[in-house]
């Protein structure tokens, strides 16, 4: 059992420190009692579940429990998750299918001249090059149809969507 004592350490010139006041101690017997105390503080390795010794690895494939990494292992994880995350080229072959894309077209964003003149098939319109065709024709009939006995029109222009009796 550990006792309670003052140490006392000296230096080369003869000045005295005390560190640790009642630091615990342990006084062993003898050389055989200090060589099976160092033996059984070798044997205690460590686990996820114990404090203890372990071996350090640089490993970035080792599945381990009892071996550590060192600051070179995890660096070279983090380099190739960083270098995987900011791969462009589509690194897992995803395909348009496999996002739900299979029926989107792979089309461009049309330009002003396109919108306006509204004969491309294949672009896309943003809600800025839409406004811009609209404004351009001066409105837009979406469709006829009728309602309460009366002809009306579909109408979209630059103040608004509205029916327009025919």
């Amino acid at each position: 059992m550990p006792e309670q004592r003052n140490i006392r350490i000296e230096d080369s010139e003869g000045n005295s420190y005390y560190p640790h006041a009642k630091a615990k101690t342990t006084f062993l017997g003898s050389g055989d009692d200090i060589e099976k105390a160092f033996t059984e503080h070798q044997a205690e390795n460590a686990s996820t579940t114990k404090k203890g010794h372990v071996q350090l690895s640089s490993s970035t494939s080792s599945d381990s429990e009892t071996m550590a990494a060192t600051s070179k292992a995890v660096k070279t994880a983090y380099d190739k998750a960083d270098a995987h995350a900011n791969k462009k080229d589509n690194p897992h072959a995803v395909t348009k299918d496999q996002v739900g894309l299979t029926n989107v077209q792979d089309f461009g964003i049309a330009t002003q001249a396109e919108a306006e003149a509204g004969t491309a098939t294949n672009k896309y319109m943003t809600p800025q090059r839409v406004k811009q065709a609209i404004t351009n024709v001066g409105g837009v009939a979406l469709g006829d149809g009728d309602y309460a006995g009366k002809k009306y029109t579909l109408h979209v222009d630059k103040n608004g969507l509205f029916l327009k009796e025919v």
